[in-house]
């Protein structure tokens, strides 16, 4: 049943070693941030890094004429 496998969920792995190798960059970038307005900015810039990728590959941009919801 292959219960203690991890290839179905390895990109886990990698995402989570990548995070710990941002932590002190984030840290600082935080920390020189003096007012409240420009870290405001930082957490919606992250967000919309985040999430814009996962938003723009639910649609079909590349076909010309459509822009329908793959699925």
């Amino acid at each position: 049943m292959n219960l203690l496998g991890y290839h179905q969920y390895s990109w886990y792995v990698n995402m989570y070693i990548g995070c710990f190798l941002l932590i002190p960059f984030l840290n600082l970038l935080w920390n020189s941030l003096s007012s409240q307005e420009s870290r405001r900015i930082l957490v919606i810039v992250l967000l919309v890094l985040t999430a814009l990728p996962s938003v723009l590959n639910v649609y079909d941009l590349e076909t010309p004429g459509h822009c329908e919801i793959r699925g």
